[in-house]
């Protein structure tokens, strides 16, 4: 009996153990339960923070790009600011939405790379992307640190599409959420990659340009094994594979063509004679094949801000160039050197225009046309204005032309009774019996009205009239006034300005009797020193670069302006005013 009684006592024991360790089970699984759903929300409300910060940085960047366009006076103005007005409202949505308002935008799983380090507004490459698209920009890693994204390695990657940046094609700001290493292969360069590195070959080589490369496939072969004897030895390991080649003619026998790697490695670059077998030429003999080619300009003298006239001549008939002229970049088909006394070498300088190329531009395209060619010099360099005085010369791909003088421009007025240079030095001002502070105050005295200012070998000289110049100075003068606008064209040269003048009331030319038509007041481009211009906030000296940015002085801003033309008297003819 006691055995039995024993038995149940250690059953009811089991049974309540059992019971208790499943409370204790279903318990622990209860809180498991929670911790889970706290950690997935922890990480949504990161997540949601991350892209809300994302997202509010891509927008700052688009407007900061838009109010860029603004200042630049990009076309069409109203309805960059009508976009950059709703960046506005959607930066403000934005930065005062709550986190539970907040939805997560759309992921994508990609593999991506980078091209180079990465930085805040990179673009991730993507398998598979066009000319067209989609390109991504970087606004928001997570950790903050990206640095982590290596160059040239692909990674599979989570990211989301936090908001969509203005553009031609389809294109996002987008946030990293996650990314793995994908095992390390060399990464194939793009078509646009390749056709840069072949372009760089062959311009710095006959001054060309490709417009277009391809990808094939070698076959061996006689003349493939003549090619790496010759020229290219390091195509060898290349044999077998694809790559890129591009290929120009410059006439009817004779094409260059360029073989770059698929990882980018090498460049061959080789001329191909259609009239010898295999035809396998050095790239500066088939430059050479095009006919002998004759540079000249014009003058061997011009004054600062004089045309340089440039003749390109050839014996095979034609001459073949690069060019590319778009509304804020262009590249020129010929380059110019000038020779720096001090170290006794030429140094290039560079011309054309560079403010704004699009990384997606095509290549200049190459032209022929019947020679002799004909090329003009504005004697402006690239975004600094007119080259400074000295002796240059103009070089076409191999072959440069004779060389030549810019001469200093010299202005030349009376400042009193005393004819000097202008802008007036404060040792002329005072010699002539002025007061120098910020600028010259010169005596209110009349010039002689038997002499003439002008300018002789250099130097400001005061001549009788009847030795012959134009009389520019001396009154009593009057003009009439005529209001317009003045739009800045470039800076250069010390605080001198170009601008163009546009009457916004009718230009009565009845009292002004040197002037022929309007035509010969608003088609062309005028030239005077900022401080000349009436404008209060240039009323020290010497000016700064500060002082003109104060002052909205920049290239293409627009002045409500005032030309004033004589109408009797020798002063200066035209005379202008700026309104702040």
């Amino acid at each position: 009996m006691i055995i039995v009684k024993n038995k149940k006592i250690i059953i009811g024991i089991l049974v309540v153990a059992t019971i208790l360790v499943s409370g204790l089970w279903i318990l622990i699984d209860q809180i498991y339960q929670q911790v889970q759903e706290g950690v997935i929300a922890t990480k949504t409300t990161d997540l949601k923070e991350a892209c809300l910060n994302a997202t509010i940085r891509g927008i700052e960047l688009d407007i900061e790009k838009h109010q860029k366009w603004l200042e630049m006076g990009t076309e069409p103005r109203e309805e960059i600011e009508s976009r950059l007005n709703k960046l506005r409202a959607e930066l403000e949505k934005y930065k005062g939405a709550q986190l539970q308002d907040y939805e997560i935008p759309e992921k994508r799983e990609v593999i991506g790379w980078v091209n180079q380090p990465c930085t805040e507004n990179t673009i991730l490459q993507i398998e598979n992307m066009t000319k067209s698209g989609p390109f991504y920009h970087i606004v928001g890693i997570k950790g903050e640190d990206y640095t982590v994204i290596k160059p040239k390695t692909k990674y599979r990657m989570t990211i989301y599409l936090v908001y969509p940046r203005y553009y031609p094609f389809s294109s996002y700001y987008i946030y990293i959420d996650s990314w793995e290493q994908i095992p390390s292969t060399i990464i194939e360069i793009s078509k646009e990659e390749a056709l840069k590195l072949a372009n760089q070959a062959l311009e710095k080589e006959c001054n060309l340009n490709f417009s277009q490369i391809e990808r094939i496939k070698w076959t061996e072969g006689p003349d493939i094994e003549n090619l790496k004897k010759e020229i290219c030895q390091t195509i060898d390991k290349y044999s077998e594979n694809e790559i890129w080649r591009g290929k120009i003619s410059l006439n009817e026998n004779i094409e260059i063509i360029a073989l770059v790697g698929i990882y980018g490695k090498f460049v061959c670059l080789y001329g191909l004679d259609k009239r010898a077998v295999p035809g396998i030429i050095s790239v500066d003999k088939a430059c050479e094949q095009e006919g002998r080619v004759t540079v000249t300009t014009d003058k061997t003298e011009y004054e600062q801000g004089e045309m340089v006239k440039i003749t390109v001549k050839s014996d095979s008939g034609e001459v073949c160039y690069s060019e590319y002229r778009g509304s804020d970049c262009w590249k020129l088909p010929f380059g110019v050197e000038k020779f720096i006394e001090d170290e006794r070498r030429w140094k290039n300088i560079r011309i054309g225009k560079s403010v704004m190329c699009p990384q997606w531009m095509a290549p200049p395209a190459t032209k022929c046309s019947p020679s002799p060619v004909i090329f003009m010099w504005d004697q402006q360099e690239m975004n600094d204005g007119q080259v400074p005085p000295g002796k240059y010369r103009i070089k076409f791909r191999r072959v440069y032309s004779n060389e030549f003088t810019i001469k200093e421009k010299v202005t030349c007025d009376w400042c009193g009774r005393t004819c000097v240079r202008y802008p007036i030095n404060k040792g002329d001002c005072e010699k002539a019996g002025g007061i120098f502070l910020k600028q010259c105050a010169c005596p209110e005295v009349v010039p002689p009205e038997d002499l003439i200012c002008v300018e002789e070998n250099g130097k400001c000289v005061q001549k009788s009239k009847v030795e012959g110049g134009p009389p520019i100075s001396g009154g009593p003068c009057s003009y009439d006034e005529f209001r317009g606008k003045c739009k800045i064209t470039s800076i250069f040269n010390e605080n001198k300005i170009r601008f163009e003048f546009t009457p916004t009331e009718p230009l009565n030319l009845e009292n002004i009797g040197w002037v022929q038509n309007k035509e010969d007041i608003t088609n062309r481009e005028y030239e005077e020193y900022a401080g000349y211009l009436g404008l209060k906030c240039l009323d020290k000296y010497p000016i700064t670069e500060e002082d003109l940015e104060r002052c909205g002085i920049k290239e293409n801003a627009v002045f409500d302006c005032e030309i004033e033309l004589i109408t009797k008297g020798t002063c200066t003819p035209i005379v202008f005013k700026f309104y702040e």
